[in-house]
């Protein structure tokens, strides 16, 4: 016999820990590209363990999106209110760019 269990707490967890928001804002942003599995480095003292070739840290990090050739939305939508983020028929508003903030070497992977 199986005991069907409830994942729905589970699986709400595991999507915030893609999204990104702040306390003071009720604005909550889910990315919905492959972007959102860049492994997460923690720089805490207590980590066990180090992160990226020799312990060297995260080599990333997001920021909005600044390309105007490929991203001609995000500029006109930072300063926008939340009614307004929310009245718009456009499904995509904001981009963000996964810019590397050292080199990062040959089999290194992309963590931030």
């Amino acid at each position: 016999m199986f005991l069907q269990r409830d994942y729905s707490k589970t699986k709400m967890q595991l999507l915030l820990n893609y999204c990104f928001g702040h306390s003071m804002s009720s604005l909550l942003l889910c990315p919905v590209t492959n972007a959102i599995l860049i492994n997460h480095c923690s720089e805490r003292k207590d980590s066990n363990h180090g992160c990226g070739i020799h312990g060297s840290g995260p080599n990333a990090e997001y920021q909005w999106a600044t390309n105007p050739k490929w991203d001609t939305k995000t500029s006109k939508w930072l300063n926008k209110t939340l009614e307004e983020l929310e009245m718009a028929q456009d499904w995509r508003l904001l981009s963000m760019e996964i810019v590397a903030t050292r080199d990062i070497e040959a089999g290194e992977e992309v963590s931030r």
